[in-house]
């Protein structure tokens, strides 16, 4: 049975990342996270991520964006 988990919704103009690494950066944070989703264009995209996670996913977007 799965469960019904509350998902925060959030599009990389939020993110603050460089627009032309948007998409690769969101989809390797993404992958580290189980039940978060997402897509877009190489310059913008979106993400839904599990409402216990989303502060996991903030900070792992700003470490990877200083670092890329």
């Amino acid at each position: 049975k799965k469960e019904n988990t509350e998902l925060q919704t959030i599009d990389s103009s939020e993110f603050g990342i460089e627009p032309k690494k948007a998409k690769e950066i969101t989809l390797k944070i993404l992958s580290e996270i189980e039940g978060a989703t997402g897509g877009g264009h190489e310059q913008a995209c979106g993400a839904q991520i599990p409402t216990d996670k989303f502060e996991d996913f903030k900070n792992k977007i700003e470490i990877t964006s200083r670092i890329c």
